[in-house]
């Protein structure tokens, strides 16, 4: 406390009266000359700081920011048809000829069908003042929830997979989407399910099997947690969690997927 009573007091009046004593004894052409070249000094100063540090400093100010988010509600979710094909066994069918018996039970007709399917998407917002570029959204951790242990445990077949973006035609399918302009939102295929009596979520990875061939991104109703790692070319990766149950039954409409908000 006495430090500042002293600098306050004593010190800071002294500089004072020194720089006025400083100034009034210079001419007025001289205090003009002087001040030119300070400004002339900042002015190079500046320049020079902005052409090494420029990129940086635009990139405090302007840069994207990815909001991610999965709602119960349209378009996030959306109830539509699906193709599929069904094997009709050749004894269920009208046959104008002959076939060994054994053979016939290798074979069966296929049946194009179509099926009803909710399709669940997350909803990518970018909050930022520029363009988000090659964005990509990878399912990293699944987990279902043990009764009988009150807790999560990880599921043996799970492959970390990136998800498919929205609105691509089936056979351009993509992970990457290419670029989501400020303030504007795009929407990822999260998991979808479909009315076949299966009784199953899909996650919409792009590869639906693993290299053994059994369903990695299939499974069958209960309680899971999620964690999504999202990021893009110029923004970096984060991550968010998200726990939800799947109740297996088609009557329960949009709420087939109940999420925990707590």
């Amino acid at each position: 406390m006495e430090i500042i009573i002293f600098i306050l007091y004593i010190v800071v009046p002294k500089i004072i009266i020194a720089t006025n004593k400083f100034f009034s004894e210079w001419k007025r052409t001289e205090i003009i000359d002087f001040c030119s070249a300070v400004i002339y000094g900042l002015t190079l100063f500046v320049t020079a700081a902005i052409a090494v540090f420029g990129d940086k400093l635009k990139a405090l100010s302007s840069h994207p920011n990815l909001q991610l988010d999965f709602e119960l509600s349209f378009p996030s979710v959306n109830l539509t048809k699906i193709g599929g094909v069904n094997y009709v066994p050749l004894s269920e069918r009208e046959k104008n000829f002959s076939i060994d018996s054994e053979l016939e039970k290798l074979l069966a007709w296929k049946q194009e069908v179509s099926f009803e399917a909710y399709f669940y998407r997350l909803k990518v917002v970018n909050q930022g003042n520029i363009d988000a570029l090659n964005i990509q959204i990878m399912l990293s951790k699944c987990e279902i929830f043990d009764e009988k242990q009150s807790s999560y445990k990880s599921l043996d077949n799970f492959l970390p997979m990136n998800l498919c973006w929205s609105y691509h035609d089936n056979d351009k399918r993509t992970t990457v989407e290419e670029r989501i302009a400020p303030k504007m939102e795009k929407y990822c295929d999260f998991i979808h399910i479909i009315n076949d009596n299966q009784n199953e979520i899909i996650f919409d990875t792009l590869l639906w099997v693993d290299a053994n061939h059994k369903a990695s991104n299939i499974f069958k109703k209960g309680k899971y947690r999620i964690e999504l790692m999202f990021g893009a070319s110029n923004y970096p990766t984060r991550t968010k969690c998200i726990e939800f149950e799947y109740t297996g039954n088609w009557k329960d409409g949009i709420k087939q997927i109940q999420i925990d908000h707590s």
